[in-house]
């Protein structure tokens, strides 16, 4: 099979993990792969150190989520006049048998597809809830201009209406466990250490910092509310804010001051390494707002076996069992948060527990194997068709 991806942004947040993941599988099945995505990023190198060939280019084309104004309309304009007619050309010199564009928001890939005359499937793995009009008109083309609309879970295939429509297929992203590799005892506490996090309990968020969307404001208001019963628990976000979002972050600090946290609040920033992030953490916490397509941060913590609470309004309904895997708290409840976490804070027996039972249900249901064996045999039948 020759494969075109086309992908955006070129980073390591969840897409782009599972871009990595479908890549190295591809690659092991003896299919051709090439990777179209925008330059200067840290995918461009894992891609090609996995046996794909990649080709950057400044002008791939999405659709921004942070409003419309007529300079973006402008600039997305412009992109697509360029990127699509090279995706095309890619498309034509590799003799692919299909484009896959790896995120909703990418247009490039679709229309290049179009001019190239070859199939395409798309991915979904956003949630439009917030933008209704944007989404009415984008399904249709999401429809119109794919073979095969993949979902990354119930959550967003059912945007497109209940029963969804018979090209879309729900496979969710799925997930190595060895992406993440055990430290050692000596390791793990040399890292606590390294992080002054040495005979702590630490409740964590994982993710773009992103207040009133992400949650991370929520997270530390439930903090607040329990910090006071649990003196040895520290409160950690790990993660880095888009471009233009800075303030984000100074808001975030000034919340956690205001709080009264002091130290017990770190920000960890960016940390690549999925051992070093769920090594730090005894429970994750997912506290979003704006419902979660899926979550992948989710998937690893259940991975690395740890219990995991998570806003019921996303995809990681779908992950966790409540009681038993972990907690399902309303979004935006800081108040259910924190009597979550307070039930795992003081209780190491109940974390180990549900981290197992956590294991368990991963290794079941959401294991890479079973999810792109699924995503694969939907790639032949298109070809086929």
């Amino acid at each position: 099979m020759r494969v075109l991806f086309v992908h955006l942004p070129n980073d390591l947040y969840g897409a782009g993990r599972s871009l990595i993941r479908i890549v190295r599988r591809s690659v092991a099945a003896g299919d051709t792969v090439h990777v179209m995505l925008p330059p200067s990023g840290p995918l461009t190198g894992m891609c090609r150190d996995l046996g794909a060939m990649v080709h950057e280019s400044p002008y791939l084309a999405g659709i921004s989520r942070s409003g419309v104004s007529v300079n973006g309309v402008l600039k997305l304009a412009r992109d697509i006049c360029f990127s699509a007619p090279a995706v095309a050309s890619l498309a034509r010199r590799m003799n692919a048998d299909i484009i896959h564009s790896n995120s909703s928001i990418l247009l490039s890939g679709a229309l290049g597809a179009t001019l190239a005359g070859k199939a395409h499937s798309w991915h979904l793995r956003e949630n439009y809830s917030e933008f209704p009009r944007l989404w009415k008109l984008h399904q249709r083309l999401m429809l119109g201009l794919s073979k095969r609309v993949f979902c990354n879970s119930l959550l967003t295939a059912r945007q497109f209406g209940s029963p969804f429509p018979e090209k879309v297929s729900v496979v969710y992203n799925g997930f190595e466990p060895g992406d993440i590799s055990p430290l050692s005892l000596d390791q793990a506490i040399t890292l606590r250490r390294d992080y002054s996090l040495s005979d702590k309990v630490v409740a964590g968020v994982v993710g773009r910092i992103k207040l009133n969307r992400k949650g991370q404001d929520v997270f530390i208001k439930a903090a607040a509310e329990i910090a006071h019963a649990f003196p040895n628990a520290h409160f950690v976000c790990i993660g880095s804010c888009w471009p233009g979002n800075e303030d984000h972050v100074d808001r975030l600090i000034q919340m956690a001051s205001e709080a009264g946290l002091g130290d017990r609040f770190r920000l960890l920033g960016q940390i690549d390494d999925l051992s070093t992030i769920y090594s730090l953490l005894d429970l994750l916490v997912m506290p979003s707002v704006i419902p979660e397509a899926f979550g992948n941060v989710v998937l690893e913590a259940m991975a690395a076996r740890l219990p995991v609470i998570a806003s019921s309004n996303g995809g990681g309904a779908e992950q966790i069992v409540n009681g038993e895997t972990g907690f399902i708290v309303s979004p935006g409840d800081h108040k259910g948060l924190a009597t979550a976490m307070g039930t795992l804070l003081g209780d190491a027996e109940l974390r180990k527990r549900m981290g197992s039972d956590g294991y368990r249900r991963f290794e079941t249901k959401f294991s890479f194997e079973v999810n792109f064996a699924a995503f694969r045999q939907d790639l032949e039948n298109v070809i086929a068709s």
